[in-house]
């Protein structure tokens, strides 16, 4: 029989008057409640529970579902079901002591990596505090269970603070808050449509721009770009400026492309990381590495900067890297190496944005009337062992 790893490792007593689907879910209640799943960790598949519980997979998904209705899992099509309980980024971020308690909300989209939202919502939950409010961070994993969340604390909501990725295209939140009349402001990872919110920006394109100008400056012209395998095309704000850039110079633009290469086509089953590294080995095959690689996000550019390690290429005397973020993923991936940071990177001011959110927010309860304002900021190159700043 499959033995689990073990937070997941549950007794199922025919015994004991409860059912079997009841049993398992207060045993992962419990272990979600108490903290021995981890936020964003993955649960095993219905095939391995199965398995190692010897249920039937019915019963398993009556369990299961009646957590997710309790908001303590999530599934991802085509990834699994991962625990949603989040740990409050903040002491002072907490659910409401009492129902009639006006609540701020931070809602962001959750997933297997969202520390850099925790980031933003540390930023907006340290300047909201001492406003006589309770503080919920709410993570989402789609419009409808954003909705969802916001109704468990209708009629209590003071304002709400919420993370836009930029390939949100539907409206449906912003309806519900508007026929409810109730105070947003909102954070998009590019330029900010005005009208329904107050909102703040950084400004992504200009960062991506202003990193590629850095070393077409210094005279480079072999720039390759490596989009997110799930934005593979050169529509993200990121790539544009790059690709800006480039023209203005009159230079070729150069994007990677997974599906040009047979061993690349299946990289969006990979992490990001192992997806930089095997870019990094197909040109080192063809021959055909650039002077500067510069990588959609920090993860791939970590990657990268591994696969060029392994190949005893010196950086930055022989090829330069350059993320983008900044974040804690990027400083946890080269911890967990037991090393400093080495990668030079575009730093998005997460904590600022936060802080600038909440306070467009306090200033649109102190004056419902104001004009709506959007904000930006910009990015800010910081340089390391992998450029030549």
């Amino acid at each position: 029989m499959l033995k689990l790893s073990a937070p997941f490792q549950i007794t199922i007593t025919r015994k004991n008057g409860q059912t079997a689907y009841k049993q398992f879910a207060a045993a992962l209640r419990r272990r979600i409640n108490e903290g021995e799943l981890y936020d964003d960790q993955l649960l095993p598949d219905e095939h391995s529970w199965s398995t190692a519980l010897g249920l039937n997979r019915i019963t398993l998904r009556h369990g299961l579902s009646e957590l997710q209705k309790e908001g303590l899992i999530y599934k991802i099509r085509g990834k699994g079901t991962f625990v949603r309980f989040r740990k409050p980024a903040a002491d002072n971020i907490h659910h409401p002591v009492s129902a009639g308690q006006k609540t701020f909300i931070l809602s962001s989209p959750i997933g297997p990596i969202n520390g850099y939202n925790k980031v933003v919502e540390k930023g907006s939950a340290d300047k909201l505090s001492g406003n006589g409010r309770s503080i919920v961070a709410s993570g989402y994993t789609d419009h409808e269970d954003e909705i969802r969340h916001l109704t468990v604390f209708e009629g209590t909501i003071a304002g709400v603070i919420r993370q836009i990725p930029y390939t949100e295209t539907r409206h449906d939140v912003e309806e519900f808050l508007k026929k409810r009349n109730i105070p947003c402001v909102q954070i998009f990872e590019t330029d900010p449509p005005l009208g329904f919110s107050d909102s703040v920006c950084y400004f992504n394109e200009k960062g991506s721009y202003t990193g590629t100008r850095y070393f077409i400056e210094r005279g480079i012209k072999n720039i390759l770009f490596i989009p997110a395998y799930k934005y593979n095309n050169s529509l993200s704000p990121r790539c544009k400026g790059y690709v800006k850039a480039m023209q203005e110079s009159g230079l070729r633009s150069i994007v990677f492309d997974p599906e040009k290469h047979d061993s690349m086509r299946t990289t969006k089953h990979y992490s990001a990381a192992e997806y930089g590294s095997g870019v990094v080995h197909v040109l080192h095959h063809q021959k055909k590495l650039p002077q500067v690689i510069f990588a959609e996000n920090d993860i791939i550019a970590a990657g990268v900067f591994q696969a060029i390690t392994d190949l005893g290429i010196k950086m930055p005397q022989q090829i330069e890297i350059l993320g983008y973020g900044d974040d804690i993923e990027l400083h946890e991936f080269f911890k967990a190496r037991k090393f400093k940071c080495p990668l030079s990177t575009v730093r998005i001011p997460r904590r600022k944005i936060g802080i600038k959110a909440a306070e467009l927010l306090l200033a649109r309860l102190k004056n419902p009337v104001l004009p709506h304002q959007a904000v930006g900021l910009d990015t800010e190159m910081v340089h390391r062992e992998t450029t030549k700043g």
